[in-house]
Order: C-alpha cells, then structure tokens, then sequence
C-alpha cells in the first residue's frame, strides 16, 4: 500500500531529488539512539569491553532496525510529495506550529519515561554537566529559527530548501520525542571520571 503510494510520487519528481530524500531520511535514524543516550551506553560497552546480555543487543538492533525503516518511510510520505514545487507546504508549518507549543511543556517532561525521580535525577545531571542541558535543548534555537525561515520563505523556498526544512524539522520532532526518555544522555561524562 505505501509502495503503492509512492511509486507516483516519484515518478513526478526528478531522480536526484528522489535519492537526496532518500538519503535525508536514513540519516535520521542514530539521531533517536543519540537524543535518548542509548548511543553513549553501547559506545561505553564497546569502549571499556563490558558485556551487554544478548537480549539487550537483539532489541538494539531491532529497534534501531525499525527506526531506519520508519523515519525513512515517514520523512518520504512527509517530503516528497510536492518538491519539486516552490514554498513550504501547510502541513508543514502547522506541524512547526505543533512543534512550538509543545515545547514549553515538555522542558518538564525531561527523562519521565526512564526514571522514578526523573525531575530529581535530570536536575543533578545539569548542574553537575551543563553541556547535557546544552545538548538537550539544542532544539530551542533550531525551533525559533525554522520558525523566522518559515515567516520569511514559506512562499518562496526551492526545492532543495523546502528539502533541508523538513529535514530539520524531523530533527526537532525526534528531539522533543526523546525527552520523554532520555535518563541516559550524558552517562559518559559521568563515567569517565570513575574509570581513571
């Protein structure tokens, strides 16, 4: 069904245009396992030799696996229809719109999903490391400035910028969706000092 849907979609747009969209989309799936910190925790497995149990690593992989697959699949059905076409289109700005006013709230949905103290245990981190709180609201700024970009070309964007914008604002969705979970992110600076 979504391959039948898809295959017009291409048919109508030029194949480098295609293939940028196609790349763009698989590049955003290792943005969700470094957003959420599970990036950091396999990186110390791999470093310092630990061992993960086998089950752990088969839902990494599982998991990771269906994000390729999903985030690719839903940045195409999301991107390509209309390229090759000037300015943003309407879905688009109401998902920034969307975007915008979920993000004061989710400030205090840091990490609720991966903890029982998740506002206790999110506040110690940024004190002790304020490059995690940097990190993890690096989205902020992304935000305001998709949303100036939107003001000022929404009519007038081509279609490689039209292409970057979605981009990033698939970057901003998954941003503000990891907070939920994201306990893990900053787990190697904490580390490392133990390890010396």
């Amino acid at each position: 069904m979504i391959v039948e849907r898809l295959r017009p979609i291409f048919a109508k747009i030029k194949e480098p245009i295609s293939i940028w969209h196609l790349v763009f989309g698989l590049t955003l799936s290792p943005i969700a396992m470094i957003r959420t910190g599970w990036g950091e925790l396999l990186l110390f497995f791999l470093l310092f030799g630990a061992q993960l149990e086998t089950a752990n690593i088969i839902w990494a992989f599982f998991f990771s696996s269906l994000a390729l697959l999903i985030l690719g699949i839903i940045f195409l059905v999301w991107s390509l229809p209309g390229a090759d076409q000037h300015g943003f289109p309407k879905r688009s700005i109401g998902a920034l719109g969307l975007l915008l006013a979920y993000h004061p709230a989710r400030l205090h949905l840091e990490g609720i999903l991966s903890s029982d103290n998740p506002i206790g245990n999110v506040e110690e981190i940024h004190e002790q490391f304020p490059m995690v709180w940097a990190f993890k609201h690096f989205d902020t700024p992304l935000l305001l400035g998709l949303m100036v970009w939107a003001i000022f070309r929404h009519q007038n964007a081509r279609s490689k910028e039209r292409m970057l914008f979605h981009w990033l604002l698939f970057l901003c969705a998954i941003w503000a969706a990891s907070a939920l979970n994201d306990e893990n992110v900053g787990f190697m600076l904490q580390i490392l000092p133990l390890t010396r």
